[in-house]
């Protein structure tokens, strides 16, 4: 009879279910995005919940900054450290493809939450360059970034969908997590103005 695996160890987690579905090499990786934990006595016990969620959440979201935002945003009491969410975003902003477009149709989703109208429009002089983007949010603190966040998953996930479907804004090609990023820019951008049309309508 061979021996049994110790409770926490890695080799308890990768015999069981999910965790088999991963290397030690994709655990140490989670790890380091704050996925799961591990504390002095091996992998917490909650470690095979969270690997099933993350495993859920590859379906759809492939990348680990694209999981961590997603997870955040649609697995509530799902524990991810500020400084992790914080990470996620400033890796995934530059990997939004259209990213001006995708701004700009949820700052006119904002808008509308804001003062429901027939046409809810953004002036383009008060979006925040993408060039900037990286600045703003690697300048965001994680003292902020924790008490905002769930306002940012809860408009990416609810509330903006609501309002943009109402008023026949197309939010749909945005992916969860990409609102998110969205989201916390147009929150954490100083008021800008630069040269622009004034005004962005669907």
């Amino acid at each position: 009879m061979g021996a049994r695996p110790r409770p926490g160890s890695t080799w308890s987690i990768r015999t069981g279910d999910p965790g088999g579905d991963f290397s030690t090499r994709q655990l140490e990786e989670f790890l380091s995005w704050g996925l799961i934990e591990r504390g002095p006595d091996g992998w917490l016990p909650d470690t095979s919940d969270r690997l099933r969620v993350i495993r859920a959440t590859g379906l759809v979201a492939r990348s680990l900054p694209r999981r961590t935002l997603r997870i955040y945003a649609t697995e509530p009491g799902f524990p991810i450290p500020a400084w992790a969410f914080k990470r996620a975003m400033l890796e995934l902003a530059p990997m939004i493809e259209r990213a001006i477009r995708k701004l700009t149709t949820v700052a006119r989703a904002r808008a509308e939450m804001a003062k429901p109208g027939p046409a809810a429009a953004v002036r383009a002089g008060d979006l925040p360059r993408q060039r900037d983007w990286e600045r703003v949010l690697a300048a965001a603190d994680e003292g902020g970034v924790e008490r905002l966040r769930m306002s940012w998953a809860s408009q990416a996930t609810t509330v903006l969908p609501a309002y943009a479907l109402a008023a026949e804004i197309n939010l749909s090609d945005i992916p969860i997590e990409e609102r998110v990023v969205l989201i916390a820019l147009l929150d954490l951008s100083p008021p800008t103005r630069h040269p622009g049309p004034p005004s962005i309508l669907p």
